[in-house]
């Protein structure tokens, strides 16, 4: 049976979702559609790109987003910032990257038959 699920959205929620899908698909072929009207995956406008670097109201070591990995984002930011610990707040923007990138890596892994799509537009 193939299946098409659609995502309208590309923030945090429709990029997570997207991602737990792509981890664990329902059975058989799955095409997932993710819509964004914007020009990003993962930005949404909490963690868009501002000239002002606002900063995340959780610390570091506290936002990860793959399961059993809780320092998941921590490496990532240390691949920038090496001296950061998981205390640190760091820009929203970056955690925008951050999705952008996991995701990438969750689709790279998905098991075969399972498709992501990425549609910008309304």
């Amino acid at each position: 049976m193939h299946q098409t699920i659609v995502i309208v959205g590309a923030g945090f929620c429709g990029t997570e979702l997207t991602a737990n899908l792509l981890r664990s698909p329902p059975p058989g072929r799955t095409d997932i559609v993710l819509i964004e009207r914007g020009t990003s995956i993962g930005r949404g406008v909490a963690y868009a790109s501002h000239d002002v670097p606002y900063v995340l109201n959780v610390p570091a070591g506290r936002l990860s987003v793959q399961p059993g990995d809780p320092l998941h984002f921590l490496r990532y930011v240390r691949q920038s910032h090496p001296d950061a610990d998981a205390e640190d707040f760091m820009p929203r923007s970056m955690y925008g990257g951050y999705l952008q990138e996991m995701l990438d890596e969750v689709e790279r892994a998905a098991p075969e038959g399972v498709a992501l799509k990425r549609v910008f537009g309304e």
